[in-house]
């Protein structure tokens, strides 16, 4: 701006505005823009032009203003309302909105539950204390007609577990609602870190998955971290009230849901990074992040905070050897974003 220009600011501005002052700025629609383009050329510019037939060249481009400034009005007017959490009607609004004051909403929940092991058969040449052969024969649990039906049981799982576990020497006991529940692992290493399974409930099918399940010393049970080629787990529960109760026996952990995997890499150390997952229905509390070395396997899990901050409290008391961290914030349709921190979380990406 030039000196005089800045001498006669207050001026410039005083005409600026009487020009304006005619301008009807309340009008919004199509119809309304154009009447008032109209009205303004007639009442500022009389003497310049008077052709305000339909056929007009210059009628055409204020039709074409008029039409411009409605969806230029329209948007505006949409983008506003998105701003604000009482008028925002898309949900990807309303979460971005709900963060700024802190709340994070949250996404599905799963149904878990506990499915009771009934009765199991083994083809291994197993005999009971009493030499009754077990292989291929169907054991029930607290089959009434089979006094020894808990030593076969038990008998049979042992096959499968880890050398130092056995029925009795859990790898883990702990008293959840009152029951005791003792985890033990099996030795058998499979591909896959679930077994999905389908059902129908009130007529609709439904996928779930058999977990690994993990308990700690708190009293709480969850699944464990899905690693493949790791052995999967049992459990059993005693409410001490016999084997006819249905707290008593032996227990897998199923889910509602599939398990399911997304690849990305990550080649440069970028402040903040975030991973677009783009997948929908990702429920509250399976998320897992796995780096993969150079042999193709899984090398380390990334551990997930509520925070990635560099000012939260718990992520400045977490080692700073350890950067390997991330966090999870909703999208709409239960998708989600990976949110990395300011640059050294990259510090073990060459590992």
């Amino acid at each position: 701006m030039s000196d005089t220009a800045r001498i006669f600011a207050a001026e410039d501005w005083k005409k600026i505005y009487q020009s304006l002052s005619q301008v009807d700025l309340s009008s919004y629609d199509f119809d309304n823009l154009r009447r008032v383009l109209l009205d303004y050329v007639k009442t500022n510019f009389p003497e310049d032009f008077n052709d305000f037939i339909d056929s007009s060249e210059f009628v055409a481009f204020i039709d074409m203003m008029s039409y411009l400034g409605q969806s230029l009005a329209f948007r505006i007017d949409l983008n506003s309302r998105e701003n604000f959490l009482d008028t925002a009607t898309r949900r990807d609004s309303i979460i971005r909105l709900s963060r700024m004051v802190g709340y994070s909403p949250r996404r599905n929940t799963p149904a878990t539950g506990m499915l009771k092991l009934q009765s199991i058969v083994t083809s291994q040449n197993l005999s009971d204390s009493n030499g009754v052969s077990l292989r291929n024969k169907p054991i029930i649990w607290n089959d009434t007609t089979n006094p020894n039906f808990l030593e076969q049981f038990n008998l049979v799982l042992s096959q499968g577990m880890n050398a130092n576990q056995k029925p009795g020497k859990p790898l883990r006991r702990v008293t959840i609602d009152g029951v005791v529940t003792e985890l033990y692992e099996l030795n058998s290493l499979q591909t896959s870190a679930v077994v999905p399974f389908s059902t129908s409930i009130s007529g609709v099918n439904m996928d779930f998955e058999l977990v690994g399940a993990n308990i700690n010393t708190a009293g709480e049970m969850y699944e464990r971290t899905p690693t493949p080629n790791t052995g999967f787990t049992l459990l059993y529960r005693n409410d001490g009230r016999g084997n006819a109760s249905p707290n008593t026996g032996w227990f897998v952990m199923f889910k509602q849901g599939v398990l399911r995997s997304t690849d990305f890499g990550l080649s440069n150390a970028l402040p903040n990074q975030v991973i677009n997952i783009d997948v929908p229905s990702i429920n509250e509390t399976d998320v897992w992040l796995y780096q993969i070395g150079s042999d193709g396997n899984f090398s380390a899990i990334w551990e997930q905070i509520e925070e990635t901050s560099g000012n939260n409290v718990i992520y400045n008391n977490i080692s700073k050897d350890n950067r390997a961290l991330y966090t999870v914030t909703s999208r709409a349709n239960d998708q989600i974003d990976l949110v990395f921190g300011d640059g050294s979380f990259l510090l073990k990406l060459s590992a």
